[in-house]
């Protein structure tokens, strides 16, 4: 399960409903001005969406890779800058694992073995099961299909004889990411490239539904250089906004379990 602690197997079908931008980056073409300043106007919704403030969901996990397959289901909370919660159970309901981040801080919990680990979110562990490019701060951005305020975007351009949209640009800290919009302003497809020019990071979004106002995507596959294997995720329920405890991202560790602090 290395690397996959945050999402995703549905099979064939899933792939399918993903429909759009997949494969390598496709050729685009220049649009003139006022097609420029469209493509600017639906990715602007995203940016400012509060619909990307915070995530509250219940979802089936899976990851793929090296001849494995492992299937979990989950409850996941999220909020900008950094927050993050994901518990899942394993296939016969029991109770799994549990990842806590505050933007500075987490807590693991493996409920299975009784064992956890603390430590600040910069740790090499929690790289383990975070891509090591990805911004902590970012994660509600990639997890909802919205984006961070900050991101500069220097090109925009059409996919050739299709009505989907690429626009790349580079976010606070200098990475360069590119995105596919379709015709309504939906991310279908989003990369986070390293410095030589790789994919480190991709998402793949589909299958939107709208819920409390907020159009979410129900399908989120994640793969890349520094995914080892493939994730997938299947939203099966979101949560309107309401109040959550002041202990949901510092859950308390149970009686028992052997604690080690990481840094």
């Amino acid at each position: 399960m290395k690397g996959c602690l945050f999402l995703l197997l549905w099979g064939a079908a899933c792939l399918l409903l993903l429909g759009g931008c997949t494969g390598v980056v496709p050729r685009t073409e220049s649009l003139d001005r006022s097609g420029v300043a469209r493509v600017r106007s639906l990715f602007d919704r995203l940016v400012n969406s509060s619909c990307g403030e915070r995530l509250d969901a219940d979802l089936t996990m899976s990851w793929e890779g090296y001849g494995r397959s492992v299937h979990l289901s989950a409850s996941l909370q999220a909020a900008r800058p950094g927050f993050l919660r994901l518990s899942a159970n394993d296939p016969l309901g029991r109770p799994y694992l549990l990842l806590a981040l505050d933007g500075n801080e987490f807590v693991f919990l493996d409920i299975a073995a009784s064992r956890g680990y603390t430590g600040p979110v910069s740790a090499a562990f929690v790289r383990r099961y975070l891509p090591a490019s990805l911004a902590v701060d970012e994660l509600t951005g990639w997890l909802t299909g919205t984006v961070d305020a900050g991101l500069q975007i220097d090109s925009i351009g059409r996919e050739l004889d299709q009505a989907r949209y690429w626009l790349e640009g580079v976010n606070r800290a200098g990475q360069r990411q590119l995105f596919c919009l379709d015709g309504a302003g939906r991310i279908l497809r989003r990369l986070l490239m390293d410095r030589d020019g790789g994919v480190a990071v991709e998402a793949l979004y589909g299958d939107y539904q709208e819920s409390s106002g907020c159009r979410r995507p129900t399908l989120l596959e994640f793969r890349g250089q520094e995914i080892q294997g493939t994730i997938r995720c299947r939203f099966h329920r979101y949560y309107p906004p309401g109040a959550w405890s002041s202990d949901l991202f510092h859950p308390p560790v149970p009686p028992g379990f052997r604690i080690q602090e990481v840094r």
